[in-house]
């Protein structure tokens, strides 16, 4: 129920800043920049923290110091610009969970969720 309520507040919250147009003369990356840093303020979840979001520009290598050494990449390409938006929930008082939502400034409507558990911080 958590990731539910967690997933619909990320997704109106992105829902109204990718659809809302550059009407200050800025450039489209410099609009979509500014409201990525925006979005940590305006996201309000039940029991959660958003601790910050970033814009990553396309061509990015991303790397992901806090993954275990075991996994097979130390970074991840990233191929378009994007609103990265880290976070945290709490589900009781003893446990939570972190995750992402990488938010893609050519969004589609399209949508993947993956995890898992203990040390599998990678998508394989």
């Amino acid at each position: 129920m958590v990731q539910l309520m967690t997933g619909t507040a990320l997704w109106s919250a992105w829902a109204i800043f990718a659809s809302a147009a550059a009407s200050d003369g800025s450039s489209t990356t410099e609009h979509f920049s500014a409201k990525c840093a925006e979005i940590a303020s305006q996201l309000s979840i039940e029991h959660g923290i958003v601790h910050f979001a970033e814009f990553v520009a396309a061509g990015t290598n991303l790397s992901l110091a806090q993954n275990d050494p075991t996994c097979a990449q130390a970074f991840v390409p990233v191929t378009a610009d994007m609103c990265r938006v880290v976070l945290s929930v709490s589900t009781s008082n003893r446990s939570g969970l972190n995750m992402e939502a990488w938010l893609p400034s050519n969004w589609t409507g399209r949508f993947l969720s993956g995890g898992s558990g203990g040390l599998n911080g990678c998508i394989r």
